[in-house]
Order: C-alpha cells, then structure tokens, then sequence
C-alpha cells in the first residue's frame, strides 16, 4: 500500500477544518465499516491533528494522509516543518473572502514553491453554498477567476462546500490524481558502479530568495461596556438632593417625616399605583393599612397645623377627596402649555399622615426598596424590624420585597440578585407604560421638532449631571415649564428617555440610531449610555462584516463613525473603527469619504496599515528575484 501524504494550508477561516471534517464523516459515517485502527475509539479529528482514510486508484490502493494547518503567529515559524514529504497541496481560500483569495498568489503559493518545488499544488475555492443563498455577499470570486488565478500560477483549480459536502469527493480526486502523476517511479539500476569524486568539489544546491512572512496584525481592540449607575442615581432620587419630591410621609411614633416622588410609590406599590392614578377611594388605602394595626391614613398640606390631632372618618374622605382633586388638577397642568411651578422650597407636597401602628423605620426600608431595587437588610437585621417591613410589603402589595425578606430570613440571599434582575423589567414596564413621555405627574414639557415629550425634573437631575445642572443650577431652564431640543431627531429623544427611565433600550435599533443617541448621551454627559452604543455598533458592523466583504456603503459608514467617535466622547468606537480601517486599508482607499481622514488619523492609519508596506515592498522584491512578476 502506497503512503501519500495531503497537506491542507489557506487562511484562517476559509474552511479548511470543515472540509476535512466533512471527508473523515463521509469516509466513517457508518459504524459497521471496519476500523481503521482496530481497538481504538474514533474520534473526530482536532484543528491540528492528522487521520488516514483509504483509497484504490487503477487497482492500486493509497493510504492518504490528511494534514491540517493551525493559523496563528505562535505557529508561524513551525509551519514549514510539516511540508516535508508532502505529495499535494490543497490551497483553500473563501470564495466570499477576496482577501484569501488575494494571499492564494501573494503568500501560500510563493512560500509551498519555495520549501516544496517539485510537490503539485490544488488551488481550491471553498464555501460555493454561499452562491445559492439570498443574502450572498457582494463581489464574490467566481469560477472564472479562480480557474485564471490557477492558470497563472501553473496549478490546477476545483471548487467546494464544506457545509453541504458539494464537490468535496472532487477535490480529494483530483488532489490524489495530481499526488500520483507527480511521483516518479525509482529507476532501477543492473550494473552497480562505485563512483569516486575526481578532485572536483561536489556542488551545493542553493536555495532561491525566501518570500517575506507577513506578520499578523495586532489584535481587534475589545469595547467594553460600563457598569449601569441606575441604582445609584435611584439612590440619589431617594435621598432628593435636587428637592424634587411631591409627596410627604408623617409618622406620629416620633420619627423623622419622609419625602416621597408619586412617581416611585406608583411604579412600586400597586395601592399606590391605583391610588394616584387610577383614582382609587382611599378607604382602600385606608383599609389596606389597618389590616393589623388599624392604621389610618389621611392627607393633609405641608403646612397645615396639628397633623397628630384625631380625625374622624369623615374627615379623611373628605381629605382624600382633596387629594384625588390634586392629583387630577396636577394631571390637567400638565397637559396644559401654561404650567405654573413654584420654586424649589415653596413647592407645595401633598402628605400622607400615618398613626403609631406604622413604623417610620419599617417604612423607610420599604421606601428605599422601591427606589432601588434593594430594602437595604440582611441576616443581622432585627427580626421585629424584618416582621414589620414585612407585613407592609403584603398591605401596600409589593410583593417582590415579602419574596426578598423570606430568603434573607432562610438564609437564601444568594437567590436576590436574578429576582431584583425579575423585578427591574416588570417596573421597566410599568414606568413606559404610565410615565415615560406621559402627563402623570410630570413637571416639565420638551419640545422636539414640534413633537412634545412629557418628564420628570426629578428623574431627569438623577441621572443625567447635565440635567442636574439645568433644572438645578443657574440657567434659565431652572424655572421654565417648557425647554427645546434641537440637533437631534424625535426617535433618538424618546430612546434617551427611556434610557434615563428604565435603563433599558429598544431591541430594534440600527447603526445610524445608535450613531444618533451617541451625540445626544454626549450632550447630557451620559458616559454609560455612550458605552452601551458603542459596543452595539461594533456588533452590529462585526455581524455584518462577517457575512460579507466590506463595501463602500460600510467603508463611508465607518469613517463617519469614526469622526462621530472622536467629537463626542466615544473613543472606543473610534479605536475600533482606526483598527478596522488600518487592517482593510484597499478598501478604504477606494471609497468616496476616505478624503475625510486627516491630520492625526491619516498618519496612524499611514503608520499601522496592514499589510504594512514594507512586506508588499519586500513581496514585489520577491517576485521580481523568482520572476513571478
């Protein structure tokens, strides 16, 4: 049995392992064949090692060898070790990739001939599925090229599909076929002479000039996406640094007043929610909080006096009639294009007014859950204080924080973190659903190309230190109802308030929408958000490159995401799109904005280039030596 031994080389990618995977399966697919190697488990080949299968030609059975190629720098100094004895090279490239089409004649056919001379070689253009599919790259290579890149490099040309196993029988033929024509046989010799050097030295074959090896480029920079601060700007709205809280909580146990945002117990508390925005009767509330305790619950001003003294029921209906036509005159302001706000410190709240069967403390533990996601307890906490904040959360109908406080008592608190993960996209529900871009409690009115937005001062100096300083500082926006956004579309607006509300973002978003909400998070300082946009664009263009080759659409669409990159706080996008550049640089030297490039980024992209064009000098030299011009 004659040995031939099948070297498989190409560029990463271009589905060298797929196409040996698919000759082992098709040569073992049945269990019942007889093993190659009786005793042994099959087992599917790795990336780098080599398997056997058999084969008769003209009667004349072959042990083929089959042998891969690992890609990579670590592996490039080895790599011609393991053409020795090589009868056939397979040179794959991807038939949607011109640039492994390009290194067929530029590094594997130059280097093979120049370690094995005399071994044919097997031009092959691999992934021809890709031709069938609707969605079929642009500029593919077709059978055309790849037969006259054959012809010119004296080699032959076959095509493949690793995927669907169409023309694989094909190659592996025509490759022993050309293993077989190139083996000599040995002549033999009848008359033995011993022949003796007559003083002439022997002569030392030399070796022609090495082609130059490409180096790999540097490695993709990684974008990398910053931690939410959602929960420590809630913490902010809790503590109400800006003083934008409307409601008030009084307790007669000797405990400090709590300030409150509607806004917050609605999202949290389904009491609350149907309370103030369904126009609830506040017996409900009333009846809800004196389950146990025979609480009672009544609203009065910030500054009306005796807030302990005794009410009678009649009294509080009357007072909760009070309430429900404040919070529907608010409603009705808001709507309104005339609002009127008092300042920070005479802004009128509304109170809630507690008796001594509700602990202050408890309440506080609840207020902060409904904030930030988290009731601030542990294990340590005490269990008298644990059993009150407890039976609140069942009264006011929250029922996540029950669900929280039993697996802290059972020692569960392992299980917190995926419910309040549970939890923050129930409430992302609710806020879009009842105040994102709606009149209910709102205190501000955005104008955006003639489309209004309706927000909250409170959410908004919470989480964005630009609003902060707006609504908050010295501007003229402090004590305005109305403000205008110009520069920025009205989809981009409505994502940005959704972001500052839920900390979430639509799913259906585009290049050009993330592109947009870059300069907007840009203009209200939202380094997060920019993070966040940043590494979608890179997955959605990675997506996209890899599927097809770069176009001029994508090359335009990356210089300008650049330049978006650099004038607003985006620099891992604009890392990663000087690297896509510098490693796609043809491409990019072809498309209509590549005169955008200037100054800094025209001599970095000059400077780190790849291929850098030392090698293409080095590469012309070469050929010019070996006359492959």
């Amino acid at each position: 049995m004659r040995r031939l031994k099948v070297k498989v080389v190409g560029d990463g990618g271009v589905g060298k392992t797929s196409f040996l995977i698919r000759w082992y399966k098709e040569n073992f697919a049945s269990e019942d064949d007889i093993p190659l190697f009786p005793g042994r488990e099959r087992i599917l080949p790795s990336v780098q090692d080599p398997f056997f299968t058999n084969m008769t030609v003209d009667q004349v059975s072959y042990l083929l060898t089959f042998w891969d190629t690992i890609c990579g720098a670590d592996f490039l100094k080895f790599r011609p070790m393991e053409y020795e004895e090589t009868d056939v090279f397979l040179v794959f490239f991807d038939i949607s990739n011109p640039s492994s089409f390009q290194n067929v004649s530029t590094v594997w056919v130059p280097e093979l001939k120049h370690y094995m001379p005399s071994a044919p070689i097997l031009v092959v253009g691999n992934k021809t599925d890709l031709r069938k599919t609707g969605d079929s790259p642009d500029g593919m290579i077709t059978i055309a090229k790849g037969r006259e890149l054959a012809e010119r490099l004296g080699t032959c040309y076959c095509e493949s599909s690793a995927d669907t196993g169409d023309g694989v029988h094909n190659v592996i033929h025509t490759a022993v076929g050309l293993a077989i024509q190139n083996q000599t046989p040995p002549k033999i010799k009848l008359n033995l002479k011993v022949f003796k050097w007559r003083g002439k030295t022997p002569k030392i074959l030399q070796h022609g000039p090495e082609p130059p090896v490409l180096s790999p480029p540097d490695p993709m920079p990684q974008v990398k996406v910053l931690p939410s601060t959602f929960t420590d700007d809630m913490k902010k709205m809790y503590r109400d640094e800006s003083g934008n809280s409307d409601i008030k909580l009084l307790f007669n146990s000797n405990n400090h007043p709590l300030t409150a945002h509607k806004l917050i117990l609605s999202v949290g508390s389904a009491v609350f929610r149907d309370f103030f925005l369904n126009h609830g009767e506040e017996v409900e509330l009333s009846r809800l909080l004196s389950n146990a305790d025979s609480c009672s619950c009544f609203m009065t001003k910030e500054n009306k006096a005796n807030t302990g003294k005794k009410s009678s029921t009649k009294d509080r209906l009357h007072l909760a009639a009070n309430l429900q036509n404040s919070v529907s005159n608010h409603q009705s302001l808001s709507l309104s294009p005339n609002l009127e706000r008092k300042s920070k410190t005479g802004r009128p709240k509304n109170c809630l007014h507690f008796n001594n069967s509700v602990s202050g403390r408890a309440f506080q533990h609840v207020l902060e859950f409904l904030y930030t996601g988290s009731p601030n307890i542990s294990s340590d906490t005490d269990e008298a204080l644990l059993t009150k904040v407890m039976s609140l959360s069942h009264r006011l109908r929250i029922p996540w924080l029950g669900q929280i406080c039993e697996n802290v008592t059972n020692g569960e608190s392992y299980l917190i973190p995926s419910m309040v993960a549970i939890l923050h996209k129930e409430r992302s529900k609710i806020v879009k659903e009842n105040f994102v871009n709606k009149p209910h409690f709102s205190d501000v009115i955005f104008h955006v190309k003639n489309t209004i937005f309706y927000a909250h001062r409170a959410v908004l100096m919470a989480r964005s230190e630009v609003m902060a300083a707006m609504f908050g500082g010295g501007f003229s926006e402090r004590d305005s109802l109305e403000v205008t956004i110009k520069v920025t579309t009205v989809r981009s607006f409505m994502v940005l308030l959704v972001y500052l509300y839920t900390d979430t973002l639509p799913s259906d978003m585009s290049v050009g929408d993330f592109r947009e909400l870059v300069v907007l998070a840009d203009r209200f300082c939202l380094p997060q958000l920019i993070s966040v946009c940043e590494n979608a664009i890179v997955d959605l263009i990675g997506a996209e490159m890899k599927k097809k080759r770069m176009t001029a659409v994508n090359c335009n669409d990356i210089i300008n995401l650049l330049l978006t990159g650099q004038a607003h706080n985006a620099p891992q996008l604009a890392r990663w799109c000087l690297y896509v550049i510098t490693t796609n640089y043809p491409d990019f030297e072809a498309c209509d904005d590549f005169d955008l490039i200037k100054g800094d980024n025209r001599r970095h992209i000059l400077e780190h280039r790849w291929p850098p064009l030392s090698y293409l000098k080095e590469l012309e030299e070469f050929k010019r030596k070996t006359g492959r011009m």
